[in-house]
């Protein structure tokens, strides 16, 4: 695993490693964007100041931010919108390497065709 400390975080991730294996030079705007939005989550977790809350991953990909910073047992809800077949690959490759997704929920949806609130809502949760 690469360390890196930025923004008083160490991240460690895995695709961060396979980075540097391809010398692509992605490595540190990588560290950099991830750094900053598990920042940008940490001060709405503040804001809410204990309460209950949603966050919405638009185009999640393999983002693994809902797992990495145990938002569910902090009381955020997570919700991962994505296209169809690439959250049947995330799934697949979450449950083989033996990470629970119980705690996110999935929304799948054609950006181009569908709209992405309604998918939310649809999928339970409380835009209240």
């Amino acid at each position: 695993r690469i360390n890196f400390r930025l923004t008083n975080q160490i991240f460690e991730d895995q695709i961060a490693y396979l980075l540097t294996l391809l010398n692509t030079g992605l490595l540190v705007p990588n560290q950099v964007r991830t750094c900053w939005l598990d920042d940008c989550v940490e001060a709405f977790i503040r804001t809410i100041d204990g309460g209950e809350g949603n966050l919405v991953i638009l185009g999640a990909g393999f983002d693994a931010r809902g797992y990495r910073l145990r938002l569910k047992e902090r009381r955020i809800n997570t919700f991962e919108v994505d296209a169809t077949a690439r959250q049947h690959e995330k799934k697949r490759v979450l449950e083989e390497v033996g990470i629970d997704a119980r705690n996110v929920t999935f929304v799948s949806c054609d950006f181009e065709t569908q709209d992405w609130e309604a998918r939310l809502e649809r999928e339970g949760m409380d835009t209240s």
